[in-house]
């Protein structure tokens, strides 16, 4: 495996990440392991063509690295297509999380069911897909749930922005927020003001 030194401003950050990076104490203590022992694990990217490259693995060292004021980052450069790109993305976060919110293992089901859709598709001639397992049969071995959870978490996408927030606050329970993942918008913003916002109930 070679290993190459890429500028920091060269590196993007991937647009389909389903996980949240934040400041907080947990990347603070990265920064800290950082600056004390070095990068000691490089992050995974493929190459976006103008000298810019996509991150695919290693969106918190990148931004603890950032932090420290460090210039590059020690990379592996993938040579994949969007679809294992985004496995990448997903199983490399997925087992060195301490807390997922639901938000985030929403955004992953989606990303992969997109994935394996578009994956059928295009793979379409000659199959026949009667025999084989179902896209929601498939999700709920990857990631050792039931597809029930799938599907709920996959409602979760529905949600607008501020109650999903509240969802990962646990201010919303799971079942709650499925039933209104299947209002419109504009009833979900009335909702939200109605019964969540409490400076409206203060007035």
């Amino acid at each position: 495996t070679v290993i190459v030194e890429i500028p920091i401003e060269k590196l993007l950050e991937n647009a389909n990440h389903p996980f949240k990076i934040t400041d907080d104490e947990k990347l603070k203590a990265l920064a800290k392991s950082i600056d004390a022992d070095g990068q000691l694990e490089p992050i995974i990217v493929r190459d976006k063509s103008n000298g810019f490259y996509e991150i695919l693995a290693g969106h918190r060292r990148t931004r603890a690295s950032k932090i420290l004021g460090r210039t590059t980052m020690q990379a592996i450069v993938a040579n994949v297509d969007d679809i294992l790109a985004n496995k990448i993305l997903i199983n490399s976060n997925l087992p060195q999380r301490d807390v997922i919110y639901p938000s985030e293992l929403a955004r992953s089901y989606k990303l992969r069911y997109d994935d394996l859709k578009r994956e059928r598709k295009q793979n379409s001639d000659g199959r026949n897909f009667e025999t084989e397992k179902k896209i929601d049969e498939i999700l709920s071995e990857e990631f050792n749930v039931s597809k029930s959870s799938v599907y709920m978490h996959l409602h979760f996408n529905s949600l607008i922005g501020k109650l999903l927030d509240l969802l990962d606050e646990k201010k919303i329970k799971q079942k709650i927020a499925e039933q209104l993942s299947y209002l419109t918008d504009a009833e979900q913003e009335l909702v939200y003001h109605i019964v969540f916002d409490r400076q409206l109930c203060k007035l």
